[in-house]
């Protein structure tokens, strides 16, 4: 069975530790419990506050798949991305239908069945890099997706308040984020379905000449 990697860990621990930054910079100074990461405390601290919100942080995108715009931005069908929109993926998946899909299972269904195989087979580990990187930048989004509404309240209250300029550029950087990450996003999930047909194919087609 493929391990834990890395790469998993990273994919909720770094938005953990970019949420717990941002909250830092937000949070009245009075309320933060750790000023600095001098002391092994404070950075065990930060440590378990970084990896609690980067699972919860993880645990949201789960529910946000619910709403369909949310889905259609990140988290596009396997049938849609074996269609002819995108032929990488589209020219794997007719290969592994053609020769190994006697039963005419639906491209989810396939998907599910070769990913199973392979992560039993510990052969999964390049597709699960993908994997991980598609859930990191996901995860950031969703992060960005939260912090939109505070860092424009705080932009308008700092124009009467304090200087607002920063929070400004804080709101554009997060448009920026909401803007530009979906593509990116997808990217990886293609990569990953793309990988995990082409690895489902060889393997199969390994086993049956071994016959």
């Amino acid at each position: 069975m493929d391990k834990f990697s890395l790469y998993d860990f990273m994919s909720f621990f770094l938005p953990g530790v970019l949420a717990t930054f941002v909250g830092y910079q937000v949070i009245p100074e009075g309320v933060v419990v750790f000023k600095s990461l001098n002391e092994l405390t404070d950075g065990l601290l930060f440590l378990i506050v970084a990896l609690t919100l980067g699972l919860g942080i993880h645990r949201l995108t789960f529910g946000l798949l619910h709403l369909k715009w949310y889905k259609k931005w990140l988290y596009p069908s396997i049938a849609t991305l074996v269609s002819d929109k995108y032929p990488d993926v589209s020219k794997k998946f007719n290969e592994l239908n053609e020769r190994f899909n006697q039963q005419k299972r639906s491209p989810d269904d396939l998907f599910d069945e070769a990913y199973y195989y392979l992560e039993y087979h510990d052969k999964i580990t390049t597709a699960k890099a993908f994997q991980s990187m598609y859930f990191f930048l996901r995860n950031v989004f969703t992060i960005a997706l939260v912090l939109l509404p505070l860092v424009l309240l705080l932009t308008l209250w700092g124009e009467f308040f304090f200087d607002w300029t920063h929070w400004f550029y804080y709101t554009l950087g997060v448009l920026a984020l909401l803007f530009g990450l979906p593509n990116i996003t997808v990217f990886y999930r293609l990569k990953m379905v793309e990988r995990v047909f082409f690895s489902y194919y060889v393997a199969l087609a390994h086993a049956e000449n071994k016959k």
